[in-house]
Formats: C-alpha cells, structure tokens, sequence
C-alpha cells in the first residue's frame, strides 16, 4: 500500500503556481508560432490535435481505474503501463489504416498532411506514456503534475525557438517542439513516482479493469469523442478551418482560467481516502477566490489578450468574454462531478454487479455529461444550419454562437451537480466569501472596463503585451486591495504568507 499523504492545499497551489508560470511559456509558444502560421495552418494544428485526441483515448480506459486504485493505495503504476503499452500498439495500428479517410477537407497541404502523419506516430508513445504517469500522479501524489508542467512548458519552449523560429520549420517544428517536451514530461513523473509504480503485474487486477473497460469507456472514450465532434463539425459545415483557429486562440486565452481546477487537484484522492464536505467546502472557496477575477479579468481584456495571438482574432473578443464564463461553468462542474464519483465505492466490492454499477456515481455522472453533450451538438447543427441558410461565414459569429451553445450546455450541468452533490453530502456553499470574491471582481472589471486599456486591438505583439501586463497588473492589485480591506482570512493568508517566505530566506 502506498504511504504517501494528500495534501489538499498543498497539492493544489502546486499545480495552480505551476499553471500560472505555464501560462507565460505556453502564451509564448503559441505567439511565436501563430504569427508564423498561416490561418488555414493555425487551423491544421488544432485539427491535428483534435486527431490526436482520438488516438489516445483508450488509454483512459485503465487510466480511469489507475487513478482510483493507486489513491486508495493499491500499488498499481506497473500494471497500468503494462496495459497500456498494448493498447498504444493496437491504436498505431488502427491509425494507419484510418489515415487516408481523415485528411480535411482543405485543399494545397496534401504534402503537408502526409509529414504531419508521420509526426503523429512520433507523438503517440509520449502521449500514452505521459498520460499513465499522470493518472498515477493524480491518485499518489498530485502535485506531480505540476512539477512536471515544470519541465514541459520550458522544453517545448526551448525546442520550438530552435525549429519555428532557427530553421523556420513552422507547424512541423511546433508538432516536434511539443513531442519531445511531452517525453521530457513522462521522464520526469516516471523517476517521480519510481516508487509507486510496484513490484510488478498483478494480472487479476488487469483482468478485472478488462472487464470493467465498458464503465470508463462510457464515462470517458464516449464523452470525449462528442467533445470533439464540434470541431468537426464546423470544419466540414463550414468547409473552412478559420472558425477553429479563432477558437483555438480563445482556447488558449481563457486556459489561464481552466488552469484554476488546478486547486482542486488534490481533492479526488482525498475523497477516495476518505474525505467530505469540509474538504468539498474549503476546494469552493479556494478555486472561487481564483477563478472569479480571472473571469472578469479577460472579459474587460478581451482583444488585447487576443491580439497577443494576432490582431486578426481581435474580432472575436465577444466570443472570448463568453468562452470566460463557460470556463467558469466548465471548471465547478467538473469539481462538483468529483466530489460524486470520489465518494463512490462500488468497485471495491468483490460481488458488485453490472446492475449495481449502473446504479452507482461512475454511470449517473457520465450520463449526465452525455446528455448535456447530445444537447450542445444538436444546438450547434441547428446554429451552423442557419448560418448556411442566410450564408453567413464570418468566423468571429461563428465563433460566437459555438461559445454561446457551450456556455448554456454547461450551465445546465453545473446546476444538475450542485444540487445532487447538496442531497449527497451536505455540503453549504460559503456564501459570503463567494459574494466577496464575486463583489471584488465587478468592482475590478468596471474599473478595468472603463479605462479602456483592454479594448483596444494592437497590430504589434509588444504593445499588446504591454496594455495586457498593465491590465493584469492593475485588475491583481484592485482585486486583492479590496479583499484585503474587507475579507479576513485574506489577511491571514497574507500574514502566513510573509511569515513563511521569512522563513525560507532566514530572516
């Protein structure tokens, strides 16, 4: 049985520090290659990880048992790679078959895609490596990941001013810069977690996650795969890859927002050992005090943090301000679905049956993104089939209408699992703290607003990195002024925070 402890706050701040430092590496990744890329290339790149999204989801299939056993201190990290190390053999087999159907409908990058096959193969072990080390991590030790984020971000960073920029080899060198980042990446949590991943195979293990591969493929491979199929869908419907790569830009905008469920990365193994609501309540309070200016902060900076990327996607700054409050949605929901699949204990049960499991939280859960997912994809055929109808191509109300769809989709399932997660645990959401973070972030978001600094569309990267430092910097220090003034425990932390850097430094 694995001895090490969770440490709910610890772990969190880990990776949400790691997160926030990511940002700026990955924010500058991302402008050195965009401005390099042609749109319809910017386009090809988030298709081509769209793809990779379906190679490697069957790895999640044992990953999803991986993560549940070894944070209930099984030692299972061999018997996971193991498994999964065939998997990854069958699926880059199943991948060259597939590969002439999945080629976009674009014309002029026929060459281009057949060299982006090739990199494929390349990238496909470090994914199934990298995404077995972390669902360990995530049951072990979850601040893992954060470390590792650690020497991700800096790699890919490395590598990408060598290949994009030195031997200017564009999208191909972006796919190659991140592919040896991610072995870098696995390198890392494997001499993390040396050990935790156990003395060997434990083959009756392995068989009875084979035999429970129809829970997670359901939870997981199904969900997944209509996650995605939005992106295909506006690709084919629209014949156009434009669309994707202003979401792609606000995918990368408002990731600084997702990244707060990084405080939260402690709480699954906690509830699997045992933990309730006051963990639940404290995770609440924590993400919120982050979450909300981040919110509220993109949403006044909207074309500035765009025109970071290229001044081009500036016009989607409404849809940007609309993917902030979907991140917003998508990160509770993903909490609250959490605190319900941790306190689930079903497959600890020798003699469960099917029945039970369909009764349990790890098949309600899943149903219920099933059917908010079935939801957003239908709302999306029906928007794009009206914007064929009155032909409207423009990318950014395209783009707009897609963010609107996920918005509401993810409303309605934040709302299913606050109330179900209220009925199973009793959990009171702190209110008064909520509204001061909420209270703060208005107050930052006027204030920000109406000094205009983030309005403002800038041709030249380093006059948009200027108005965004200078709106970051001044949304930070009237959010935290505020909630100094009128919230205590900010002045505790505050206190424990310079006593403890005091303390690091000597003084």
């Amino acid at each position: 049985m694995s001895e090490r402890k969770i440490r709910l706050r610890y772990a969190g701040f880990v990776n949400f520090a790691s997160n926030l430092i990511s940002i700026f590496t990955g924010l500058m990744f991302v402008t050195m290659t965009s401005r390099r890329l042609s749109d319809v290339e910017f386009g090809l790149w988030h298709y081509i990880g769209t793809i990779i999204q379906y190679i490697v989801l069957p790895v999640s299939l044992t990953n999803y048992w991986l993560t549940r056993y070894a944070g209930r201190g099984f030692r299972v990290g061999k018997t996971g790679l193991i498994l999964n190390s065939a998997v990854m053999i069958i699926m880059i087999g199943l991948y060259a078959l597939v590969y002439p159907f999945i080629s976009p409908p674009v014309t002029g990058i026929e060459n281009l895609f057949i060299l982006l096959f090739l990199i494929v193969i390349l990238q496909i072990p470090a994914e199934y490596y990298s995404a077995s080390l972390t669902a360990l991590a995530k049951g072990v030790a979850p601040q893992a990941t954060g470390y590792g984020q650690l020497v991700l971000e800096p790699m890919k960073l490395i590598v990408g001013y060598f290949l994009v920029i030195q031997l200017q080899w564009k999208l191909v060198g972006a796919l190659l810069s991140f592919i040896i980042a991610r072995y870098a990446y696995a390198l890392f949590l494997a001499l993390y977690l040396r050990r935790d991943l156990g003395d060997g195979l434990q083959p009756d293990l392995m068989k009875k996650w084979v035999k429970l591969w129809w829970l997670p493929a359901y939870n997981l491979v199904l969900l997944s795969y209509l996650r995605s199929i939005d992106v295909m869908m506006i690709s084919y419907m629209t014949n156009s890859t434009v669309p994707i790569a202003h979401m792609k830009a606000i995918q990368t905008i408002i990731a600084v927002i997702l990244y707060s469920n990084m405080l939260a990365s402690a709480l699954y193994p906690r509830l699997l050992r045992g933990g309730g609501a006051e963990d639940i309540k404290i995770v609440i309070e924590y993400v919120s005090m982050f979450s909300f200016p981040m919110v509220f902060g993109t949403m006044a900076m909207a074309k500035s943090f765009l025109s970071l990327l290229k001044v081009d996607f500036a016009v989607s700054s409404n849809a940007l301000m609309v993917s902030s409050v979907y991140a917003l949605f998508y990160t509770f929901s993903g909490i609250l679905s959490t605190c319900l699949v941790g306190i689930e204990k079903v497959e600890l049960n020798e003699d469960t049956s099917f029945i039970d499991y369909v009764k349990s939280k790890l098949f309600i859960v899943p149903s219920a993104r099933l059917v908010v997912y079935s939801l957003m994809i239908s709302m999306l055929y029906v928007f794009l089939n009206y914007t064929s109808i009155v032909n409207i191509s423009d990318p950014s109300f395209i783009v707009f209408g897609w963010s609107l769809i996920r918005a509401i989709s993810f409303l309605i399932l934040l709302l299913y699992f606050w109330f179900k997660v209220r009925r199973e645990l009793s959990v009171i959401l702190p209110y008064k703290r909520v509204l001061k973070y909420l209270l703060s972030s208005i107050v930052m978001f006027i204030v920000l607003w109406f000094t205009g600094i983030g309005r403002v569309a800038y041709e030249r990267f380093a006059d948009a990195l200027i108005s965004s430092v200078m709106g970051v910097a001044l949304g930070a220090a009237i959010y935290f002024s505020i909630l100094f003034v009128i919230d205590d425990e900010t002045r505790k932390l505050v206190r424990d925070s310079i006593r403890e850097i005091r303390r690091i430094i000597g003084l």
